[in-house]
């Protein structure tokens, strides 16, 4: 996973995300703006997907989105039982990376590298909290995983991109699964402190594009607060390549 791959999309609005094209450095989500109306305002175990807003779900823990959402179709953004904090995303992208090289669209194999890239309110000024997420297919289903966590990083403003921090994590045997955390200009979106301890469960593979890729996060930051949160969204076509290192 390239470093800041969210970030680093705000500077490449125009250009689609290409999975498969090798290294690359966006996810396309600087295009995709915030074009939701309203705040969802989802409650812990509530949802925020399919571009409805006003939802509330029956957690306890009464914590609000402040955030713009614009999910349709088949993304979706469900707050579980338990969370104190969460990401309100504007955007789900999945992509596929074939194992397959040089062929459009080739078979799906074990082999194959699958993301999922959630991204925060876009009403705020870039870059956008979010969280990147990439997994090879050989990934046992429904098995929660700790992650082994990097240092927390800042970077000053520079350009057109205002302060962001982020913190990347990866599977603890192998670099079969490799996150990223974003925080946005706006730090606070979610969580202001650092990560203490990341655990991720791939709960749905994709088999054909329009299948789901869905992935629960569960986030604990330094300050006690925790993300619980599943997030999924549908594969989009891939394209002939090599899967990124």
């Amino acid at each position: 996973m390239s470093s800041g791959r969210l970030v680093k999309a705000i500077l490449v609005i125009a250009v689609p995300f290409c999975a498969a094209c090798g290294g690359g450095t966006g996810t396309g989500t600087g295009s995709s703006g915030g074009s939701g109306s309203g705040s969802t305002g989802a409650t812990s175990s509530g949802s925020a997907s399919s571009g409805s807003s006003g939802g509330s779900g029956s957690g306890s823990t009464g914590a609000t989105s402040s955030g713009s959402a614009s999910l349709t179709g088949a993304q979706s953004a469900v707050v579980n039982s338990g969370s104190t904090v969460f990401l309100s995303p504007s955007q789900i992208y999945v992509q596929r990376s074939p194992a397959t090289c040089g062929v459009v669209n080739p078979p799906f194999t074990d082999g194959d590298l699958f993301s999922l890239d959630a991204v925060g309110t876009s009403t705020t000024t870039a870059p956008w909290t979010g969280i990147a997420f990439d997994c090879s297919r050989s990934v046992a289903m429904n098995l929660p995983i700790a992650l082994v966590l990097g240092a927390y990083q800042s970077f000053p403003p520079s350009g057109r991109l205002e302060q962001y921090a982020e913190q990347r994590a990866s599977s603890p045997t192998d670099s079969a699964i490799q996150f990223d955390f974003t925080w946005g200009s706006e730090l606070s979106e979610v969580d202001a402190s650092p990560l203490g301890a990341a655990t991720v469960t791939v709960l749905a593979f994709p088999e054909q594009d329009g299948d789901p890729l869905t992935v629960r996060f569960q986030l604990h930051f330094q300050d006690v607060q925790s993300l619980d949160e599943t997030f999924s969204g549908p594969l989009v076509s891939s394209y002939g390549g090599c899967p990124r290192p």
